[in-house]
C-alpha cells in the first residue's frame, strides 16, 4: 500500500489501505501475516484482520490473470476523486472461465464517506466454494476494532453495493478521588486503568505526583 487521497470510513480519515489477493482491503494498511487470510470471517470478528472492506472475500488466485490494479480517477470537472482497487483473479484451483472473478472497491476522497463495491456481470451471482469443501464467501465491511460490522446474506453478490457507517460517539468521563500519604519527598506516578465490555482494550492514564515538605 502507499499514500492515497484521504477517504472517510467510520468517521475516521485514512490515507492508506492494505490490499489482499483474497478479495478484501484493510483500511489503514496491513501490519503483518496475521492480516492475510484466505478463510473469510463472519463480521464482526475481533480476530485480525480488522477494518476490512470485503467485496468478495474467499480463496482467490491471480495465476494467469491480470491480478490487482490500483488507480486514482477524477470526474471530468476535476471536482471529485476516487481511488479504485480492482481484482481480476479466479477462484483458487479453478482456472476455467467460470472461475474468473472481477470486482472493484471505490474510495471517494471528497470530504464525505463514499465507498462502494462494483462487480463485473460475470461475477454477480457467481458463488465461491462453500463449506465443508471450500472456505465460503463474505461480502461486507467491518470497523477497525472488529467490534462492529455486517455482510450480505449468505451467498454471492447480487448487485453493486454502497458501504455506509455510523461513526462512534464520544465516550463519557469518570472521576474518582483518593488520599495519598507521601513517605518521603520526591516524584512518582499514579497509574489508573479502566476496562469496559463496550470499549476494546484497557484505557490507562498516568498522573505525575510530586511530594514536598509541608
Amino acid at each position: 500500500y502507499e499514500t492515497l487521497p484521504p477517504f472517510l470510513y467510520g468517521g475516521k480519515t485514512y490515507t492508506s489501505v492494505g490490499v489482499d489477493s483474497n478479495g478484501y482491503l484493510i483500511v489503514g494498511g496491513a501490519s503483518d501475516a496475521a492480516d492475510i487470510a484466505f478463510q473469510p470471517q463472519h463480521f464482526p470478528d475481533p480476530a485480525r484482520p480488522n477494518g476490512v472492506l470485503a467485496p468478495y472475500w474467499t480463496d482467490l488466485d491471480g495465476t494467469g490473470r491480470p491480478g490487482i490494479s490500483v488507480a486514482t480517477l477524477q470526474n471530468a470537472a476535476h471536482t471529485n476523486t476516487w481511488t479504485v482497487v480492482q481484482w481480476d483473479v479466479h477462484i483458487f484451483g479453478d482456472l476455467t472461465a467460470t472461475g474468473v472473478r472481477r470486482m472493484q472497491v471505490w474510495l471517494g476522497a471528497n470530504g464525505t464517506e463514499d465507498i462502494s463495491y462494483g462487480y463485473d456481470t460475470g461475477t454477480v451471482g457467481a458463488p465461491a466454494p462453500s463449506p465443508p469443501a471450500g472456505p465460503g464467501l463474505t461480502v461486507g465491511a467491518e470497523n477497525e476494532s472488529g467490534t462492529a460490522g455486517a455482510q450480505i446474506p449468505s451467498g454471492p453478490p447480487t448487485s453493486d453495493y454502497i458501504v455506509t457507517t455510523t461513526p462512534g460517539t464520544p465516550g463519557a468521563s469518570l472521576t474518582y478521588s483518593l488520599t495519598v500519604r507521601g513517605a518521603s519527598r520526591g516524584t512518582g506516578t499514579l497509574l489508573t486503568a479502566m476496562s469496559s465490555d463496550i470499549v476494546a482494550g484497557t484505557t490507562t492514564l498516568t498522573t505525575n505526583i510530586k511530594v514536598t515538605r509541608r
